[in-house]
């Protein structure tokens, strides 16, 4: 084994944190760019998510209308309504 001096042991050190510092500079900015689509995701599916609610609460209303104007006519067309 060659001989390392204490001086050559940290400057080795140091080029080794060196690079390391480089590649989690380049994680980090990589999970930033990550949490900012998902923050964007997030904010579009609860967007969706109110826009699908004021559906269903208009499709619940409009199906609570149908189904008793249905049932009015089975009761007219039974003889059950109050125009017999």
């Amino acid at each position: 084994m060659e001989d390392v001096t204490l001086t050559q042991l940290f400057a080795r050190m140091d080029a080794h944190l060196a690079r390391q510092d480089v590649y989690l500079a380049e994680v980090t900015a990589t999970l930033r760019e990550q949490n900012a689509m998902m923050q964007a995701t997030a904010q579009m599916l609860a967007t969706t998510a109110q826009e699908v609610a004021v559906i269903h609460a208009e499709a619940s209303l409009q199906h609570a209308a149908t189904m008793q104007a249905f049932e009015a006519l089975i009761d007219r067309l039974e003889g059950r309504g109050g125009d017999a």
